[in-house]
């Protein structure tokens, strides 16, 4: 029995650690950040807003200086990344966030190191727009 334990959680663990979700951009691993921080980035200018949801969604509103790629047209999408430059930091929001790990993939595999995503996406964001 206590063998059986202990192999469990070394396995609950080793799932933890994989399914964490956070880890180092650079290498180009999913970041997720708060509201917070992404206008943190923002203010400072280090930072490019893109909205991954429908322009329906985007003209209703948005984050402000928010660029609109719709995720759910994904041609367009990666027809859009190339008018980005790869070097500057971008983060990605979608309506909840559960949209954002996957532009998050298609923007490293695009050649984008510094990318972030919002934490529970534009419902999460604090402040009136």
């Amino acid at each position: 029995m206590r063998k059986l334990t202990t192999v469990l959680l070394s396995l609950l663990t080793l799932f933890g650690i994989t399914c964490s979700g956070s880890g180092d951009t650079e290498a180009g691993t999913d970041r997720f950040i708060s509201p917070e921080r992404a206008q943190e980035l923002v203010d400072k200018k280090d930072a490019r807003l893109i909205d991954l949801r429908t322009p329906a969604e985007y003209y209703e509103s948005h984050l402000p200086d928010a660029i609109l790629l719709d995720l759910s047209e994904e041609d367009s999408f990666r027809k859009g990344l190339e008018d980005l430059d790869k070097r500057r930091v971008y983060i990605v929001y979608c309506r909840s966030g559960n949209s954002s790990p996957r532009a998050l993939r298609i923007l490293r595999e695009q050649g984008f190191r510094k990318v972030y995503a919002i934490e529970g996406g534009f419902l999460a964001w604090p402040w009136p727009l």
